[in-house]
């Protein structure tokens, strides 16, 4: 595989369908983090070694940027989801690379916040947690 810009890295929502996705616009770093839990289940037979068992898969997207006034429908699809009462999921696609490979699912809003200085743009970030399986597509 060749070097690709990390400019291919992209979250998309929903903003209603499962199929209607909107970039979150102005991106500037986004990072997936997929992961394992595991449970330790060492036992006196393991010769003094520790032992593993994979339970629980997980993935977490961070996503910054700049927020793009007016175009900000996709930061706006998070900011809703994370002001409801209780707080709903979003229906988010993170895309990995050129070739389209990408995660769909539903996601929780962990973490949301806008930033403003003094002589600065207006930023965001905020923190995706999967909320149930993941589908992963290889196009």
């Amino acid at each position: 595989m060749s070097k690709e810009p990390g400019t291919q890295v992209l979250l998309y929502v929903s903003s209603g369908s499962p199929t209607d996705f909107n970039l979150v616009g102005g991106q500037q770093n986004t990072t997936w983090e997929p992961g394992v839990v595991t449970d330790d289940v060492t036992d006196k037979g393991n010769s003094g070694w520790g032992s593993q068992l994979a339970v629980l898969k997980n993935g977490v997207v961070n996503c910054e940027g700049v927020a793009d006034w007016p175009d900000t429908l996709g930061l706006g699809v998070v900011k809703a989801a994370f002001n409801s009462n209780p707080p709903a999921d979003v229906e988010g696609k993170i895309v990995l690379n050129q070739a389209g490979e990408n995660y769909v699912g539903l996601w929780q809003v962990t973490a949301f916040s806008i930033t403003g200085g003094h002589q600065t743009a207006t930023r965001y970030s905020f923190t995706l947690s999967n909320n149930g399986p993941l589908a992963y597509s290889a196009t």
